[in-house]
């Protein structure tokens, strides 16, 4: 079965490669990590929950969760082994002054077939991850993993999201799904990936059978040269991809906020985060 993962994400040729302490600094950006907590809800739930940290890579949200609420238990999901082996199997963290004992659960599995049953999740979050699969994948996907949660359930999206406009939307995901190709995604087998609008990413959930109640919105500012220090492209590749950003329509510069300073190409990713809940089940009423 691994070597079917490994041919549909491209892992072998970039995944498994990649380094995100060195990468892009949105992946240690405090703010945006209590951003993320605080629309999981975990600050303010009674008991122990469980939680699933999706596309995981080496477990930076989850971990950083764990920091902010290690009283929970957190399940890493992810295809790549060697990024799940950077996940601690198990630490000490201290929390309100007492040292807990925390266990990491490390799943190696396919979002797109998910090999969690049963109602058991009490919250589900995806950065950076769910606009990586194809138009076609994301719908399935998404009523999956809500498929893994509980009845009032929580998924905390965390991702990409094409502004308004054709112009800007097409250019972003031609942008994207150029710099994913370099990195070793393989078009012809694996699809191009999607970012939805704010709408698209509405209408996915809801058509997945969850509530949306709660957006909230970050910036991510990336320097095109974090991409090579993160092993996701290398100094050719680097300049075709810059390339592409300095010949983008003006409309869209100014959208993406493109820059240069003292030789370095910089550009502002917008960035949406949505709450969603997983619908109670219709109770019926006595005649």
């Amino acid at each position: 079965m691994s070597g079917v993962l490994e041919s549909r994400s491209g892992l072998r040729d970039g995944y498994d490669l990649r380094d995100f302490n060195t990468g892009p600094t949105t992946y240690a950006d405090a703010a945006f990590s209590e951003k993320i907590f605080s629309a999981t809800g975990l600050a303010d739930f009674s008991g122990q929950a469980r939680v699933l940290d999706l596309m995981s890579g080496p477990g930076k949200v989850g971990l950083s969760l764990q920091e902010y609420a290690p009283q929970h238990t957190y399940y890493f999901l992810d295809l790549s082994q060697l990024q799940l082996e950077k996940i601690p199997a198990t630490g000490e963290i201290v929390y309100r002054d007492l040292t807990l004992s925390v266990a990491n659960h490390r799943l190696r599995a396919d979002v797109r077939e998910l090999p969690i049953r049963g109602k058991s999740m009490d919250v589900a979050v995806a950065r950076y991850a769910l606009k990586d699969l194809t138009d076609y994948e994301q719908g399935p996907t998404l009523f999956g993993i809500a498929e893994t949660l509980k009845p009032g359930g929580r998924l905390v999206i965390a991702d990409m999201v094409s502004p308004d406009g054709p112009d800007n939307k097409s250019w972003l995901n031609m942008h994207h799904s150029l710099k994913q190709e370099l990195s070793g995604r393989n078009p012809l087998q694996e699809g191009f990936c999607h970012i939805p609008t704010e709408h698209g990413w509405m209408r996915v959930l809801q058509d997945a059978g969850m509530k949306v109640t709660a957006i909230d919105t970050h910036v991510s500012h990336v320097t095109t040269t974090d991409w090579v220090r993160g092993k996701q492209l290398t100094e050719v590749q680097l300049e075709q991809m810059n390339d592409d950003i300095r010949n983008a329509p003006e409309t869209v510069k100014q959208t993406f906020n493109v820059r240069e300073d003292g030789g370095l190409l910089m550009l502002d990713y917008p960035v949406i985060i949505l709450q969603a809940v997983r619908s109670l089940p219709t109770q019926r009423i006595a005649a």
